[in-house]
């Protein structure tokens, strides 16, 4: 499978995808509903199928984005989260501000992580 089809969960939140997720998994995400088939193995969980490449393909995701998922609520929901390294990765595309959130690994005086608008 090439990388857009499959979606490995992090091995520290194996359980409680397992706990929280069943055959398919309904979240919104950037005003958009979509069911994604879950995997739920005891050494590996993952995410698939068409509405998963679907998803993928909706938001351009790809090297440097993170997607959190927020399982544990009435409504789970994703968001689609950019993490910049260095001054040479440019932005694609827009997303809403309420949907969107840039991270930047350069810090202050105080060894704190400047954000950048």
């Amino acid at each position: 499978m090439g990388d857009a089809a499959l979606m490995i969960v992090p091995c520290n939140e194996r359980n409680s995808f397992n706990n929280l997720t069943g055959d398919t998994l309904k979240f919104k995400a950037n005003k958009r509903t979509y069911t994604v088939n879950c995997h739920k193995g005891p050494r590996e969980g993952a995410m698939y199928g068409s509405e998963w490449r679907k998803f993928v393909s909706d938001n351009k995701l790809g090297k440097g984005q993170l997607v959190l998922f927020y399982l544990d609520q009435p409504s789970p929901r994703a968001v689609v989260c950019v993490i910049q390294f260095g001054n040479d990765t440019e932005d694609e595309g827009s997303k809403d501000d309420d949907d969107y959130m840039e991270v930047s690994d350069e810090e202050d005086e105080d060894g704190e992580a400047n954000n950048k608008p």
